[in-house]
């Protein structure tokens, strides 16, 4: 989104990600909609995977670095964590 919406800051769009009022669920459906119509194969369901993922960060100068519940290893501690999506359909994902 950051490399899409001209001059755009990553503060910013954080800040609207975390904060401002919007209702995912709209979101997920127009995602829904996009890989259904471009991805299905005949007769073959698709399913949009959503997943978490920490990386465990001993220096605070990374972007999105701070003291968080880190999964790997079950406590707090200074990590980066991204959300991943994939599609997946019939036997494959990507």
């Amino acid at each position: 989104m950051g490399e899409s919406v001209k001059d755009s800051e990553n503060y910013s769009l954080q800040h609207f990600i975390s904060n401002a009022p919007w209702d995912s669920r709209v979101v997920m459906n127009q995602v829904y909609k996009e890989v259904n119509t471009l991805l299905q194969e005949k007769n073959t369901p698709i399913g949009l995977l959503i997943d978490e993922s920490g990386s465990g960060k001993k220096c605070e100068n990374s972007v999105g670095v701070t003291k968080q519940y880190y999964g790997t290893n079950g406590k707090l501690e200074n990590c980066q964590v991204a959300v991943y999506g994939a599609y997946s359909t019939g036997k494959y994902y990507g």
